[in-house]
């Protein structure tokens, strides 16, 4: 694992990983809820949003998830690879090997 996030309620782990996944954990019944795949690099960050879930990977892209259909209904293209990533209110923050900042809105 690389990267975790929480959902707001507590209940709900989202870990990006080597392995180019994201997996969402179900921390109450300690049980793997979805396995992610789509990647071709590893996930340095996750987001759990309120009606989404956000990965960022090193093969440059970010990535939106319906989670809870496994189903990724966009994908942005960066021009570098990704190496972190955060949201701050309705801001999605992309920080670039290439030293540049990207904020989405």
């Amino acid at each position: 694992m690389i990267c975790l996030a929480i959902a707001r309620d507590g209940f709900t782990l989202a870990s990006g990983s080597n392995d180019t996944t994201v997996i969402l954990w179900d921390l109450v019944q300690e049980s793997r809820i979805a396995k992610l795949q789509g990647h071709k690099d590893a996930v340095v960050g996750v987001i759990l949003a309120a009606n989404c879930l956000i990965s960022a990977s090193r093969d440059s892209t970010v990535k939106f998830w319906d989670a809870r259909n496994e189903f990724c209904y966009d994908t942005q293209i960066i021009s570098y690879k990704i190496v972190s990533i955060c949201k701050v209110r309705d801001f999605l923050i992309v920080g670039t090997s290439g030293e540049d900042v990207i904020i989405f809105q």
